[in-house]
């Protein structure tokens, strides 16, 4: 429940209209989307896929959320759970990167823009996934390993 001082604050600073929208979509349902593993997932169909994420070429949003954590092909590293809106690396590398790169993540855990990246880059391409708290690093490294991929350093 947000308070009361909140509620006024943010209708002030926001408009009457905006405030509105806001309120709307924080009652919203949240949406689910996951990106399948290029390395792995090759011939794979999501079901109950509820369409596909439009700048992410293996994102799919999903009708409901499943319970992930029973799912062995997540822990297979098939596909990760993701915000959409995280999936848009793969757009922009896509679009800006066309020849083999060394393509730097800093902050990287846990790991998810790295699986973008990894998926967008060209073939021949070097990924150096950073992560500067120890304790993350080891879910990085833990996801990174998961995807398959070969041509990824974890730091």
């Amino acid at each position: 429940m947000l308070s009361e001082d909140f509620i006024q604050a943010t209708r002030s600073f926001m408009g009457e209209k905006l405030f509105r929208q806001l309120m709307q979509g924080l009652g919203d349902k949240p949406t689910v989307s996951i990106r399948l593993n290029p390395l792995k997932a090759g011939g794979w169909t999501v079901s109950g896929a509820d369409g596909e994420v439009p700048w992410c070429r293996e994102g799919y949003y999903l009708k409901e959320r499943p319970e992930f954590t029973f799912d062995p092909l997540l822990h297979a590293g098939l596909y990760y759970v993701q915000e959409a809106s995280s999936m848009f690396v793969s757009h922009v590398l896509r679009s800006l990167v066309s020849e083999p790169s060394l393509v730097l993540d800093l902050c990287a855990a846990p790991g998810g823009k790295s699986g973008v990246a990894l998926g967008a880059l060209p073939e021949g391409s070097v990924l150096l996934s950073n992560e500067p708290v120890r304790a993350r690093a080891n879910v990085l490294s833990e996801n990174i390993r998961k995807t398959g991929a070969v041509d990824v350093l974890v730091s």
